[in-house]
């Protein structure tokens, strides 16, 4: 059949259909039209034509065509009435770009919706809609299901139970069991809005995700799976192994592998968990950045920072800003703080304080490292320590000093320019070493100390406490002992070897071994100075009441001289040495601090 011979065909049927209601008895033409655009018919094998009580049926059978304006229907049959058409078998509705399959459709022409049942597809390209039951508005070009769904495109696949489809925008609406499978992510939701040509899913209840292996959760947000970009909003959180965090925005690229936390932020890991006003994220560098007002609660420990970085790779971490750390038994005040867990050392770095409440021990200093599972400190930029000796405060400050605690106690050592002050004991030295073991303090490299009234110099001296008080004082190598009650005239001391013993925090008996060299004013019955007495021995033994020399027991062949007070210089009299240091001498506490200049050092960093 010829093109001229198919139209003429189309044409007589055509005619005979628009002059059937003139011959038809009890039929007006006017009585068979209905509110809307009529819907014509285009093509069928074969037609039926009825009318009762005067309204028009039509069947269609064969190769049904039927057009509305922009819409035309196929089907294998139809049966119209009153510009409504009942559709079946191979239906088929094509509007714009849309092209709606169906075994069924219930088409009303006057409000142009269409019911479609079995098997229904929506093509609307890239996009198809797979369902049961299907309502469609060819007027507002949405599609509306209640009974399930599937829509699905080269880049998704989504389903749910109710839904809607708008073909002029290419955008889907989804409620109840919401299920979306992205190249990037899969979604569960109560409730999704998604744009097919932009590609992005906007979320508008609870909705559940997991993303790169991230479990996502959130109430309001949207992602955009074209560029693998996210925001969540509202009771958000994102879940990744042991790790949780919560925000009140989630900012998801995973194009550049980050997540930023905004908002009051808590991240909570193992035994540890993180707060702070923002947090940022790097998955290809495994660094987190926590900024403002953070803290940090690890296994009892508490940490406080403007700043906060931790590499999950490394598990290093650094804290910059008014850091304070509340651990068991010890507080540490910083400007900054790093960690780092293959030597397990925090270093401080700018105004340390540390307070060990333990060990009645506290260290200002510039700098310090220490090891959270010990009493381990190395604390340099000119720290200064307080802690207590029986009841008695010991302050000490050195350039640089370490202190520790093991099996057989509290130890501590000061490296150059050290200072120490006690109330019955001052000293000055390049090295100091203490152990509560035997309870002795060594200095070395240039000491001085001073107890009382007396000074001791030697090249290395030992003291011993008891019971918290000074028991005794070896001095090794060119000793020198100078008393003075009234730095006017001196009582001096020297051999190769001294040892004094103490009581009740007073000199009681100096043993001289070796070169033994003595000036020592003598007194009369009610103290008044009467001479002195110059003796060179090579041992003897000094006895002290009230810091004063009192006698001397010699051992060998003394040689003595005893000078009346008005017959001698008393400015030069002065054994081989002589030096009185109280220019030295720590006053107080303070006085110990005179030295401590704080290192300004950078703040720490990766």
């Amino acid at each position: 059949m010829d093109k001229l011979e198919y139209r003429m065909k189309i044409g007589v049927l055509l005619w005979f259909l628009s002059i059937l209601p003139l011959v038809l008895p009890g039929q007006s033409p006017r009585q068979d039209s209905v509110p809307g655009k009529t819907i014509h018919i285009i093509q069928s094998d074969e037609l039926e034509f009825e009318a009762v009580n005067g309204v028009s049926k039509k069947g269609l059978h064969g190769n049904v065509i039927l057009e509305q304006d922009d819409v035309l229907l196929f089907c294998d049959k139809a049966t119209m009435r009153e510009n409504k058409v009942i559709a079946r078998g191979n239906v088929v509705i094509e509007q714009d770009s849309a092209t709606i399959y169906a075994d069924r459709a219930d088409y009303n022409g006057g409000s142009r919706k269409a019911n479609l049942l079995g098997n229904v597809i929506l093509h609307d390209h890239p996009n198809k809609l797979v369902t049961n039951r299907l309502d469609y508005d060819l007027n507002s070009k949405v599609a509306h299901y209640t009974t399930g769904a599937v829509l699905s495109n080269d880049r998704a696949e989504l389903k749910s139970k109710h839904g809607y489809y708008y073909t002029k925008t290419k955008e889907a609406y989804f409620e109840e069991n919401v299920h979306l499978v992205d190249s990037n992510f899969t979604l569960v939701a109560d409730t999704l809005r998604y744009n097919t040509e932009s590609k992005i899913a906007y979320f508008q209840g609870p909705t559940h995700l997991n993303v790169d292996g991230n479990k996502i959760y959130c109430e309001e947000g949207y992602y955009d799976t074209e560029k693998n970009y996210a925001e969540f909003m509202k009771n958000a959180w994102i879940e990744q192994d042991s790790q949780r965090a919560d925000a009140d925005k989630i900012v998801y690229d995973g194009n550049l592998e980050k997540v930023d936390l905004l908002g009051r932020t808590t991240v909570v890991r193992d035994n540890q968990s993180i707060f702070s006003d923002n947090a940022y994220y790097n998955e290809a560098t495994g660094n987190s950045v926590f900024t403002d007002n953070v803290q940090v609660i690890d296994q009892g420990r508490i940490i406080f920072a403007d700043t906060l970085e931790y590499n999950s790779e490394t598990d290093n971490g650094w804290a910059v800003g008014n850091v304070w750390v509340q651990d068991v038994g010890r507080t540490v005040f910083s400007d900054s703080l790093k960690y780092d867990k293959d030597s397990g050392l925090a270093t401080v770095v700018g105004n340390v304080f540390i307070v060990d409440t333990l060990r009645d021990l506290s260290i200002v200093c510039g700098r310090a490292e220490y090891e959270d599972s010990t009493s381990y400190i190395l604390a340099t930029g000119r720290p200064f320590l307080t802690t207590l000796v029986g009841e008695d405060s010991l302050y000490l400050s050195a350039d640089t000093l370490v202190t520790f605690e093991d099996e057989e106690g509290q130890s501590f050592k000061g490296r150059k320019n050290v200072l120490l002050y006690k109330s019955d004991l001052q000293a000055v030295c390049e090295s100091l070493d203490y152990n509560e073991r035997d309870s002795t303090f060594h200095f070395n490299d240039n000491p001085v100390l001073w107890s009382d009234t007396t000074q001791f110099v030697a090249d290395t001296i030992k003291m011993r406490l008891k019971n918290d008080v000074i028991d005794g004082i070896d001095l090794l190598g060119n000793a020198l002992i100078i008393n003075t009650p009234d730095e006017q005239y001196f009582n001096q001391i020297k051999g190769k070897n001294v040892f004094a013993r103490f009581r009740d925090s007073e000199i009681r008996e100096m043993d001289v071994k070796g070169n033994g060299e003595v000036i020592y004013y003598v007194l009369d019955e009610e103290d008044a100075y009467i001479g002195v007495n110059q003796v060179n021995c090579g041992f003897m033994l000094v006895y002290f009441g009230s810091n004063e020399v009192e006698t001397i027991k010699f051992y060998g062949k003394p040689k003595a001289t005893v000078t009346p007070m008005g017959q001698i210089n008393h400015n030069t009299l002065r054994l081989n040495g002589f030096d009185w240091k109280s220019s030295l001498r720590p006053k107080g506490p303070w006085d110990v601090r005179r030295l401590l200049i704080v290192e300004k050092e950078p703040l720490l960093e990766e």
